[in-house]
């Protein structure tokens, strides 16, 4: 029994990285929108948690829109970027993907690559 919980465990360890399409360089983050980037993101680390009427501190982010307010009140944020209280509990998701967030916020969180507001 411990062996196949070892077995189903690791199977869910390597299932849940590189979630999101790696962005190498800098300059293409202002790509980055909830459909193409965040949701994923958010399937990924938060929404064991934080979904539906029992969603944990009352932080339901099972849709764009209250992903866009969390961001946008500065929460969400603050929370996957905290190094004593980490979301998700199992510890910070890696700096690119942080870096996703920040960059998805600055440009107004998008909702897809197509609202992408242009730098020009």
């Amino acid at each position: 029994m411990k062996i196949l919980v070892f077995i189903f465990t690791g199977f869910i360890l390597i299932g849940c990285t590189a979630v999101t399409p790696a962005i190498k360089s800098e300059e293409n983050w202002s790509e980055i929108s909830y459909e193409s980037h965040i949701k994923k993101l958010v399937k990924y680390n938060c929404i064991g948690c934080h979904r539906g009427a029992y969603a944990k501190a009352e932080l339901n982010l099972s849709t764009y829109s209250s992903v866009k307010l969390a961001t946008q009140e500065g929460s969400l944020l603050n929370r996957i970027n905290d190094l004593e209280h980490p979301m998700p509990i199992r510890g910070l998701m890696s700096s690119n993907e942080r870096k996703q967030f920040l960059h998805w916020a600055k440009n107004g969180c998008p909702l897809s690559p197509h609202s992408v507001k242009s730098k020009d």
